[in-house]
């Protein structure tokens, strides 16, 4: 904990994104996947399974060059498969709010190109305050629009995450009506997807579930998707991710997702 807190504090980050804890959220996801190397490794393969059979059924590959693909979401960048991307693509460019230097090094060492970008077109226009209007949400998935391949990778749950930042970053409650927001906020990310010109693929965890097991018992769940209904996703894979084996959130419990992926729509190019 204390080296994530100096790691925080000395990184040079828009100081907005460490206000509603985007910096934090990373740095603590760097240090978990490191933490649990073994027990992430199954789900980082089924992401890379699932992300190398949408390029084949595509058919992009070092024989057929896509033009550009786009990944939202790129995260600390282990659940992609680099090199395939690198060989299915004349550029590959990955997109978050704010990259890791260790991120970084990495895109450069495979070729790709990183762009800090808001996908959710909201936080530069977000209110002083909750009690007011709040933006309509108007996903900008930026060079994504236009892209030969768009990947939504483990995000989609993630944009829910903003209301929550704005409500802890003003100190306030989550009033009502911020949940038809994050509501809002996850339509207008599948639409844009929808909107894309090319291919378009999404993995996503839709449920959250914390188990005790020394009872195997289940004490507690999430619905991921927050009442909203993905598209249809052809080719489709689903497997647990366990996220959080003990003792990492508690001794007894262990925490878990579900991941769906698959194509939204295959596109042309």
């Amino acid at each position: 904990m204390i080296v994530e807190l100096l790691r925080h504090l000395l990184l040079r980050c828009p100081p907005h994104l460490k206000r509603l804890g985007v910096l934090h959220d990373l740095i603590a996801l760097e240090h978990r996947a490191r933490r649990q190397r073994r027990a992430w490794a199954p789900h980082h393969q089924q992401c890379q399974q699932a992300i190398t059979a949408m390029l084949d059924h595509c058919g992009f590959g070092p024989q057929n060059k896509g033009v550009c693909a786009v990944v939202l979401g790129s995260g600390v960048l282990l659940d992609l498969p680099l090199e395939r991307l690198r060989d299915s693509f004349e550029q590959v460019i990955g997109i978050d709010l704010y990259h890791l230097p260790a991120v970084r090094k990495r895109a450069r060492q495979h070729g790709l190109t990183l762009v800090s970008h808001d996908i959710t077109g909201l936080l530069a226009g977000l209110p002083a305050s909750l009690r007011g209007a709040l933006p309509t949400p108007q996903a900008d998935l930026g060079p994504a629009t236009g892209a030969d391949f768009v990947l939504s990778a483990n995000c989609l749950s993630q944009l829910a995450g903003v209301p929550l930042a704005v409500a802890d970053a003003v100190g306030g409650q989550r009033p009502d009506h911020l949940v038809e927001w994050e509501r809002a906020i996850l339509r207008s990310h599948l639409d844009a997807l929808l909107a894309c010109r090319g291919a378009v693929g999404l993995i996503s965890d839709s449920r959250r579930e914390v188990w005790h097991i020394r009872r195997n018992e289940l004490q507690d769940w999430v619905d991921l998707s927050h009442g909203v209904t993905w598209p249809a996703l052809s080719n489709e894979q689903m497997w647990w991710w366990e996220l959080a084996p003990p003792p990492e959130e508690g001794l007894f419990l262990s925490v878990r997702h579900r991941v769906h992926a698959g194509l939204v729509k295959t596109g042309a190019f």
